[in-house]
């Protein structure tokens, strides 16, 4: 079950990512970077969605306090809004929105749209609601590159 924000938590939320992407402080727009540049190094996650959508704050929720865990699985997590992909945990940069939006095949009029991407390229978990961070770290830790780098 996700944390409970109050109503102006959420705004700041949604209000930080608009001024954000207003300052022109997404270093998306100018960057070369692509998905291949993960590969073989970070887990990716991508949520697609509204700014002010309740899912993405739902999803961001159920990252909040996880950043150690995250981490450990070698994680980067961005979103795709307006056209603008925003890298949120483990990276400064991300790819273009309209190559990850190309190459993973996302629905852009889907209100809600996470994905997990494994180290090896592949989407391992597609999804059009928010996923419990622990549902996610249990699908990571099940995969046989986590248990090589855990040492099972």
């Amino acid at each position: 079950m996700p944390l409970s924000r109050p109503p102006l938590l959420r705004a700041v939320i949604a209000a930080a990512a608009m001024f954000q992407t207003m300052l022109g402080l997404t270093p998306a727009a100018g960057t070369s970077r692509t998905l291949d540049d993960y590969k073989w190094e970070k887990r990716v996650l991508v949520i697609a969605s509204e700014r002010s959508a309740d899912a993405l704050v739902t999803q961001l929720d159920y990252f909040s306090g996880e950043e150690a865990a995250m981490s450990d699985r070698h994680m980067v997590v961005i979103q795709i809004s307006d056209g603008r992909s925003i890298p949120l945990f483990g990276d400064d940069t991300a790819p273009p929105a309209g190559r990850m939006i190309e190459a993973l095949e996302i629905d852009t009029a889907a209100p809600f749209t996470f994905l997990l991407i494994g180290k090896d390229g592949g989407v391992k978990l597609r999804e059009t609601a928010p996923v419990p961070a622990q549902d996610i770290f249990d699908l990571i830790d099940a995969m046989p590159m986590r248990a090589s780098e855990m040492g099972r």
